[in-house]
Parts: C-alpha cells; sequence; structure tokens
C-alpha cells in the first residue's frame, strides 16, 4: 500500500513512518509532506496515493486547504489533536483520526476502517462526498481560559473575532479573552452562511448585525448590536460579496 504522511514535526512524523513500517513492511510511505505549499506542489505532480495520514494544524496553515485544492481521491485518516468536535464527523464517515499521542494500536484500529472502506468497493464518487461532507463539519465551540478554568463557548454566542497585535480575541462576559486560533483558520473552520470575513481584523456572526451604513468611496460601514473595539468598515470590493451574504 501507499501512503503519504502529511506532519510538520519531524519526530511525530518518523514515529508514525516507523509504525507503519513495523505494522506491515510493505507500506510503502511515498512522501512526508511537513507544509500546504509542499503539499499542493506535490498532490499537483503526483497525483493522490492508497491512503494519507495528516496532520490538521501544519507549518504554514491548514492541512484542508490542499484538499479543498485537489479533492482526495482515497481515505485521510486524521492525527491531530485540533478539535474533536470537527474531528467527530470523521469517524461517522468511516475516516478516522488519530488523536496525539497515538501508538500503534491506534494506528492499527485506524487501518482497519481503511480496509473495511476498501473492501466495501466504495467508488471515487462516493469518497469525494464523504469528504465535501467532512470539509462541511464546522466548528460548535470554542475553548476558552477563564478564572483558572477551560470553558467551551459557543459559537454562534460570540458576535465578532477580532485580530489585534496577532491575538484573536473574543467578547466573553463582558471581557476580552484571547483564544488559539487566527482569523485564516477560522475563516475556513466557521459556517460561511452565518460567518463574514469583512477584513483583515474582523470576522462577524449574521445575527448580531444591526444596521448597515454608507461610507466613504463607496464602502460600507457595519454597526452590530453590541459595543466593537472599532469600526468595522467593508471595502468596496468586498461590499458587493457582502450585500449578496446578508440577503441570503
Amino acid at each position: 500500500m501507499k501512503i503519504v504522511i502529511i506532519e510538520d514535526e519531524p519526530k511525530t512524523a518518523s514515529n508514525l513512518e516507523n509504525t507503519l513500517k513495523s505494522i506491515d513492511k510493505d507500506f510503502q510511505i511515498l512522501e512526508i509532506i511537513d507544509s500546504v505549499e509542499t503539499g499542493l506542489q506535490y498532490f499537483e505532480e503526483s497525483g493522490y496515493p492508497d491512503l494519507v495520514f495528516s496532520d490538521i494544524q501544519i507549518a504554514d496553515g491548514l492541512s484542508f486547504e490542499i484538499f479543498q485544492k485537489y479533492s482526495p481521491t482515497c481515505p485521510v485518516i486524521f492525527c491531530t489533536a485540533f478539535d474533536h468536535y470537527a474531528l467527530q464527523a470523521f469517524k461517522t464517515n468511516g475516516i478516522d483520526y488519530l488523536l496525539k499521542p497515538f501508538n500503534e494500536t491506534d494506528v492499527k484500529k485506524a487501518l482497519e476502517k481503511y480496509h473495511k472502506l476498501k473492501e466495501s468497493s466504495i467508488s471515487n464518487t462516493t469518497l469525494h462526498k464523504l469528504f465535501d461532507q467532512l470539509l462541511r463539519q464546522k466548528k460548535q465551540s470554542i475553548l476558552i481560559n477563564y478564572r483558572e478554568k477551560i470553558i467551551p463557548v459557543n459559537i454562534t454566542d460570540i458576535p465578532f473575532f477580532y485580530s489585534i497585535n496577532h491575538q484573536t480575541i473574543i467578547y466573553f462576559e463582558g471581557k476580552e479573552q484571547s483564544i488559539n486560533y487566527s482569523l485564516d483558520e477560522l475563516e475556513i473552520e466557521l459556517d460561511k452562511r452565518q460567518y463574514f470575513r469583512a477584513n483583515r481584523q474582523f470576522i462577524i456572526n449574521r445575527s448580531f448585525i444591526k444596521e448597515v451604513e454608507h461610507y466613504f468611496a463607496r464602502k460600507l460601514l457595519l454597526k452590530l448590536t453590541v459595543i466593537c473595539p472599532e469600526n468595522i468598515v467593508i471595502s468596496k470590493a468586498k461590499s458587493t460579496e457582502f450585500l449578496k451574504w446578508l440577503g441570503e
């Protein structure tokens, strides 16, 4: 079986490669990919193998970006501690994940799921549909550290995500709380029907939009039902897209 590993931690990648070879010496590890850029180039030139083991958060972004560009023609087993809410769909669709740190038993169980999928003679078209469902699974909550506690906050209760000084901020119980996600990561994870990337600093929640005003130079000024740290301005270039989204 031909396998590609997407993992930017050399030790983890090496451990996984050694584990796979110890399970079956005939496994061929074709490539170890450590970035989105490298992954895009590799799959464009070489296509997909029989199976991919993939981390989600890698050096320059999320591995989802690779799969969105080049739809997978093989199952993907994720190896990550990323987010159990999003990953729940992987198990439902017969594509498993390994929660770090994982061991040989975990890898064997994931491979058993792969073999069951293969034995069912599932078509590539069906795989595409399953993976599309996977990618549509959206984040349901955010974990924050609050008064020495870890609290899950429902995504729909967050009016906006705000980026400043390389930190992403939400407001919880009237106070600023930083979270371990960039706006770029959130833009991929959030439901695009509910959330809109207004500009480089804001992602906004549709439910908290109060009104929209025309601004100078054909821009738009957004008013929310909550107080914002600064004006939310939508550029002329994005205004048509925003109004279309708002009217859906």
